[in-house]
């Protein structure tokens, strides 16, 4: 699978396919690429990979709180991240952020084509994580978020059947437990209270 196969991670090789193409098709079109919870960086590998290979100057963001406390553990993953990118010779492709879990106080000035969410799966950090990529989301752009099946992740599941019902982004498919959304117009729609 590219050069991150080696890399720990919880995707199966059709669901790293399915964001690989979405890569793909958004660093075609000379966009950037935002993920939001890389854990060791077996996509973040895979994504950059892509931009590499495409050398058009774009680039992946890796927005990660650098543990595994979104993953239900105490590892510390930043450093680990970090050398993974380093290990591929990646750096050039991927600016990495390391934020708090909450994302409080954390801004980024880009905008981009592709938002990948994966970060930790409670219905408030899903809806966190999903208005904050919205908030740097291109007009047309895609959300792909990782890890919607109701029996493992319900509350994932629940904010993915949301998104097309009441907000204006069109749901496009799901391969595995990975849905993709593409947002639908240009106007700002103020994202409900986060409880």
């Amino acid at each position: 699978m590219l050069s991150c196969a080696a890399i720990p991670g919880w995707i199966t090789n059709e669901e790293l396919h399915f964001l690989l193409v979405w890569t793909l098709n958004t660093a075609l079109v000379n966009r950037n690429a935002l993920e939001i919870g890389s854990y060791k960086g077996k996509t973040t590998v895979g994504m950059a990979t892509i931009y590499r290979l495409l050398d058009s100057g774009r680039r992946v963001t890796a927005v990660d709180p650098g543990s595994n406390q979104w993953y239900g553990g105490t590892e510390q993953t930043f450093d680990i991240l970090r050398d993974n990118i380093s290990a591929y010779e990646l750096d050039r492709w991927v600016s990495l952020a390391q934020c708090e879990p909450n994302l409080n106080e954390f801004h980024l000035s880009d905008q981009f084509g592709l938002v990948y969410i994966d970060g930790e799966h409670s219905l408030k950090s899903i809806r966190r994580d999903f208005w904050f990529g919205v908030d740097h989301l291109e007009d047309d752009g895609f959300i792909l978020i990782h890890d919607d099946c109701c029996d493992t992740f319900p509350d994932v599941w629940l904010h993915c059947r949301q998104i097309s019902e009441r907000y204006s982004y069109r749901f496009l498919g799901t391969v595995g437990s990975m849905s993709a959304f593409q947002k639908l117009h240009t106007s700002k729609i103020a994202p409900p209270p986060i409880i």
